[in-house]
């Protein structure tokens, strides 16, 4: 199936450094970088395993200013590892290759966050930097999704965009669990501290959520920051990316409005789009 996929990044109207990163690459005979971070632009075709799209997005985070680091660090320990074969499709069964699926993004993450700890401790000035991380494998009309921390993946569907992962942020917690009312936690400051991260204190073990969608055709796949949605409500996201031509399009025009809208910190979106109805 055709599955028309794109990512951009702006570092918005008020931060001096962008921390967010993306990437976008196709499993074919080997791991080809489509869209990525600038820095990440280059590295053409890895050997691979065949099959899929790999979308992701990273918002690096931290008391110092290393948070690009973190994501940056991320970024490249996903490429490196889907470079590697990873026996995709050889499972026997459709339940066991979904329980693959989930394991090898899982274990992904786990990976990213141990390389992030790693550098901290041959890097002392860099300790406490950690990332965001939330990641897609589409493969045909399924797409599985790792996710930590509060940058978000959304399915839009005719025109209306529904979150498909849940904010790891502490007033999300407490709305969890009946203290916090989910109005008061839009806008409470707790709504920006995170529960979990890939890196950061070394104590800290991410927390990893898995999720599995199935996509109709015309559907579209948002992975984004919380550039994004501090700016841009699900309703906008929803008609813009029905309304867009293309994925690239569709990237473009969000980061727009976003910025429009005053920018306050990085945005990064990445689109894909599951063929065109009509």
């Amino acid at each position: 199936m055709d599955f028309d996929v794109d990512g951009c990044s702006d570092i918005g109207r008020i931060r001096t450094t962008n921390a967010d990163r993306f990437l976008v690459g196709r499993l074919w005979r080997s791991f080809e970088v489509l869209s990525a971070s600038a820095e990440l632009g280059s590295l053409g075709a890895l050997p691979g395993s065949d099959g899929g799209t790999v979308l992701v997005v990273a918002d690096g985070i931290g008391s110092s200013d290393f948070g690009h680091e973190a994501s940056a660090l991320t970024v490249d320990t996903i490429i490196k590892s889907f470079a590697r074969p990873l026996a995709l499709g050889q499972a026997a069964g459709e339940m066991n290759l979904e329980e693959e699926l989930i394991e090898s993004l899982a274990q992904i993450l786990i990976d990213s966050d141990a390389r992030i700890k790693s550098e901290a401790i041959e890097h002392p000035e860099r300790k406490g930097m950690a990332t965001t991380l939330t990641m897609a494998f589409v493969l045909g009309s399924r797409a599985w999704i790792a996710h930590v921390g509060d940058s978000r993946a959304y399915l839009v569907r005719r025109g209306e965009a529904r979150r498909l992962t849940k904010d790891q942020t502490v007033a999300q917690a407490l709305v969890d669990s009946g203290v916090l009312d989910p109005d008061a936690a839009e806008s409470s400051r707790l709504k920006h501290i995170l529960a979990s991260a890939v890196g950061g204190s070394d104590a800290h073990v991410p927390e990893i959520l898995s999720y599995s969608v199935t996509l109709e055709q015309g559907d579209s796949l948002l992975l984004c920051t919380d550039g994004l949605n501090k700016h841009v409500t699900e309703e906008k996201i929803g008609v813009v990316i029905a309304d867009a031509p293309s994925a690239r399009e569709a990237c473009r025009e969000l980061v727009r409005l976003a910025l429009d809208d005053g920018g306050s910190d990085n945005v990064t979106v990445v689109v894909g789009r599951l063929g065109r109805e009509g």
